[in-house]
């Protein structure tokens, strides 16, 4: 058995201890940045559609890159010396999942037929009645990834009932499933008061989709985490353990689409999370 003393010491020589579990969900923004026809051409080449004329198509195109974010992180505390401006420093490293919409890009047109025109009796001002043909077409792009992140945090009090914190997180990611998905829909519908008089036109409506499996690539985002910390109790054990958290985290990604290249942007993300000391 070690002496007292030199127990005390070990302990006080210790600079990272665990200190409790975190659970966060949230959404975001990877950047964005125009995409083209040629890049679906390049992430489905054996597409029907890609191969159509779209002559005559009003167009629109993004990149971006909304994700849907969670993740579950293991808290460190950093022991601070005496002299350190900031008392409570920790380390929080975790796990966690992205599904984001990285490419979008969109052809519409509608057409217009003269199919009658209905003249007033009394006053013999003329009404025309038209059918509209509308078709669409949608292509989008997907990623799935999994990230490892590593998070250098300093904060306020954090025995007080709220606290702040601040501080800078690296996030290393490969995507496992990304996908291109086209679809193209087609319906009929008339123009006017009185278009509700002739025929119903919603079995006329047409709609198929095609679906294409992508290369998997990899991401990187660095941020400064922004967070308010909320104990939930003052007095009892239990409810003192518990927090919730809300955080805010602006920086810079870049993302590999294989079948196109690198991209970089800004990106933000808000999470609301739950954290338990142990």
């Amino acid at each position: 058995m070690l002496p007292l003393y030199l127990t005390a010491q070990v302990s006080d020589e210790r600079k990272l201890e665990f200190n409790s579990v975190s659970l966060f969900g949230g959404s975001g923004s990877m950047g964005g940045t125009a995409t083209s026809i040629s890049d679906f051409e390049k992430l489905s080449s054996n597409s029907t559609f890609i191969k159509n004329d779209f002559t005559g198509f009003d167009t629109y195109n993004y990149f971006d890159n909304y994700l849907d974010y969670t993740g579950v992180y293991f808290n460190f505390d950093i022991q601070s010396s005496e002299n350190s401006i900031f008392k409570n420093k920790s380390l929080r490293l975790g796990v966690s999942f992205a599904e984001n919409s990285a490419l979008s890009l969109g052809y519409f047109k509608d057409d217009y037929f003269r199919i009658d025109t209905l003249t007033s009796s009394q006053t013999g001002k003329e009404t025309y009645v038209d059918s509209i043909r509308s078709q669409n077409y949608t292509f989008d792009y997907t990623q799935q990834q999994i990230f490892l992140n590593a998070a250098y945090l300093v904060g306020t009090n954090p025995e007080s009932r709220f606290s702040f914190y601040s501080g800078l997180e690296i996030s290393l990611g490969f995507s496992i499933s990304n996908q291109t998905e086209l679809s193209y829909s087609e319906y009929n519908s008339y123009d006017g008061f009185y278009g509700s008089n002739y025929k119903d036109l919603d079995k006329d409506r047409v709609s198929t989709t095609e679906s294409y499996r992508n290369q998997s690539g990899f991401a990187f985002m660095a941020s400064i985490p922004f967070g308010v910390d909320f104990r939930v109790g003052k007095n009892r054990p239990f409810w003192r353990k518990c927090h919730f958290i809300l955080e805010y985290k602006p920086g810079l990604s870049i993302i590999s689409i294989p079948e196109i290249g690198t991209f970089s942007n800004t990106s933000a993300i808000g999470s609301g999370g739950f954290r338990y000391e142990f």
